[in-house]
């Protein structure tokens, strides 16, 4: 493998035009279609939910930003947490309202630090909350649909 990168290198060093007349390849070409067939095989970046891990901080940037907190409450083996966020929360348009009009923040059940006066009743839990007063404007109980859930969102965003 050295000896033909030693050659191809003589070849074009002794050409000085960067072709390679034996096999009539302009390297310039070669190398652009090479980085254009490698870009298009990336794949897309897709905007994703950007959770908040501590409602302290989640509450703070939801007063100064003027936006309502979106909590959800999930626990660590609970099936319709995951089938919620991995169906539902990573839909683009709910991703799209939930990083422009909330702050969404995630917290576990047993183990998460969040409002006591909110009488959570199963998980996942989702609560909508105004960041002044730590009151719930919508809560929801159970898993939702990606359509059901966008319907929510859209009532109540800022």
């Amino acid at each position: 493998m050295k000896r033909y990168i030693l050659i191809l290198f003589l070849l074009v060093n002794l050409n000085g035009d960067n072709k390679i007349d034996l096999w009539s390849i302009d390297l310039n070409q070669s190398l652009k279609k090479t980085e254009d067939s490698i870009s298009n095989t990336l794949p897309e970046q897709k905007e994703t939910l950007k959770f908040e891990n501590d409602y302290d901080i989640a509450q703070k940037r939801a007063k100064e930003e003027n936006k309502y907190i979106f909590l959800l409450v999930t626990e660590k083996y609970c099936s319709w947490c995951k089938k919620l966020k991995e169906e539902v929360l990573t839909e683009p348009n709910i991703i799209g309202i939930l990083n422009s009009s909330f702050i969404p923040i995630e917290v576990d059940k047993i183990n998460g630090y969040y409002p006591s006066n909110l009488g959570i009743q199963g998980t996942p839990s989702i609560f909508i909350l105004n960041p002044d007063n730590n009151k719930s404007i919508k809560s929801i109980t159970g898993y939702r649909d990606q359509n059901e859930l966008l319907d929510i969102l859209n009532s109540v965003k800022k």
